[in-house]
């Protein structure tokens, strides 16, 4: 793919959580967007058509994009919690669908979501590379790779260039629960908490976790989108903090002074918990930054401060 100046952009799942970013970030840098989203979608505005869509429907896809020459796809949409029939039928047959609605939109690259959590548990000790075995567990994960492998098979067939990134864990203002999205991220959990007149009571303060303020993420996502030569397919995106509850706390108490908090021994009953399986590694993010201009990811004080 040759680097463009003003291109047409469709990302579906825009009115998620890292589709919102990624249209913001899209229309603010002069891209045009088309935006897709399962629900009643906002009203357009310039550099940014909205469209309700339900990419389950391959019908309905192929409808609506049949006649639009769109230069890249950023395939955000997805379901993390669900039985795994739902789970499926959203990441799995819905990323066949818009894949191969692309396709026929004469696409020139597809740029897929992926998640951190292809690799299963991992050491907080060791950063973790993409070549490590996919291994992840749970109908999310295995939908994730299943997703990874499918459009990759089909973009091959295609011609068409694909990139998959695989996200770590990411904050920011504006993360609600939802149908489809059910666990918000500890940092936003924080921020709901801090507006309480009572103290938070937490368990885990020595747990450990990297945290990727989602703006960030967005603007290395579109980076990848728009670069004219990639020599892989796979890019981790990830913050470069690995952080224990305990200093995302004392951050978050720099954001909020009247923020207070109690530990806890145990994990019951208590507003926050991090326990051990709840650990993850810092995703190795030297490929992204070898392929593209260094994200500069914010640290966790100046994230905490994008929150109202």
């Amino acid at each position: 793919m040759q680097q463009q100046g003003r291109l047409q952009i469709w990302v579906t799942g825009a009115s998620g959580f890292v589709g919102r970013s990624l249209v913001r970030a899209a229309a603010a840098a002069g891209h045009s967007v088309v935006a897709t989203t399962f629900d009643p979608p906002p009203p357009s505005s310039q550099n940014l058509e909205w469209v309700q869509a339900d990419i389950r429907r391959a019908g309905e896809l192929h409808t609506l994009f049949r006649e639009r020459d769109i230069d890249v796809l950023i395939h955000a949409a997805a379901r993390t919690n669900g039985t795994t029939k739902e789970i499926r039928e959203t990441n799995v047959l819905g990323t066949e669908n818009v894949v191969r609605t692309a396709m026929t939109s004469r696409v020139k690259r597809i740029v897929f979501l992926s998640s951190g959590a292809v690799y299963g548990a991992t050491d907080p000790e060791r950063a973790v590379a993409e070549h490590r075995r996919a291994l992840g567990e749970g109908a999310y994960a295995a939908s994730k790779i299943e997703g990874e492998v499918l459009s990759r098979r089909l973009a091959a067939h295609a011609g068409i260039g694909l990139v998959s990134c695989r996200l770590g864990t990411l904050y920011g203002p504006g993360e609600i629960e939802t149908e489809h999205r059910c666990r918000l991220s500890i940092p936003s959990r924080i921020a709901k908490l801090a507006k309480r007149s009572v103290p938070a009571k937490v368990y885990g303060l020595s747990r450990r976790r990297p945290y990727a303020h989602v703006d960030d993420a967005a603007t290395a996502i579109l980076a990848l989108a728009r670069a004219p030569n990639l020599h892989h397919d796979t890019f981790n995106v990830d913050g470069n903090e690995l952080l224990s509850l305990a200093e995302l706390l004392a951050a978050a108490r720099t954001r909020w002074p009247a923020f207070r908090f109690v530990t806890s021994t145990s994990a019951s009953g208590v507003d926050l918990a991090l326990a051990a399986t709840d650990e993850r590694s810092r995703l190795d993010t030297s490929r992204l930054e070898a392929a593209v201009e260094p994200t500069g990811w914010r640290s966790m004080e100046e994230g905490l401060r994008s929150f109202p």
